[in-house]
């Protein structure tokens, strides 16, 4: 009896060993929109921090961007998906206006960005020169990317918004 004890559990251990290792990484869990993620000069994919794909280029993008951008997830990395139920907290789009022309109508979107009053550049919420602003420059901006430029704010370098 004693021994048909120990090899239960044995078999039980070995189950959840052999589970343990493979069941993790096979799982990617959801995130919001606003959840920072990467994406490489040329890929096709969107990968978390660390990932060996990163090595020649980093670029920093939201989840939401690289959903929209038709980006897939890394199989290597596993990062985040989109949570159905998420919307981006920093960044609001919606349909600013819909212009038909006679062929085909063309949907521009209005984005929320932040400006900095002082030195007139605009950058988007993600952007690392964000947090370092003076909380008293900072000017939450609507619209469009031409439509803030036309108020007088240039485009950040760095994010490119």
């Amino acid at each position: 009896m004693k021994m048909l004890k120990t090899r239960f559990v044995t078999i039980i251990l070995s189950f959840v060993m052999l589970f343990g290792f493979f069941v993790p990484s096979t799982l990617a869990y959801a995130a919001s929109g606003d959840t920072i993620v990467y994406k490489t000069k040329t890929g096709e994919c969107y990968h978390k921090d660390g990932c060996s794909s990163l090595k020649k280029s980093k670029i920093e993008i939201t989840l939401q961007e690289a959903v929209n951008s038709k980006l897939r997830p890394c199989s290597k990395c596993k990062p985040p998906v989109l949570d159905a139920n998420s919307t981006t907290s920093s960044v609001t789009t919606s349909v600013a206006s819909v212009v038909a022309s006679s062929d085909k109508s063309t949907v521009k979107s209005e984005i929320t960005f932040i400006g900095n009053a002082k030195s007139k550049k605009f950058h988007k919420p993600t952007c690392a020169s964000v947090a370092q602003m003076k909380p008293e420059n900072k000017v939450e901006l609507s619209g469009t990317r031409d439509e803030i430029i036309k108020q007088g704010y240039d485009p950040c370098k760095n994010c490119k918004p």
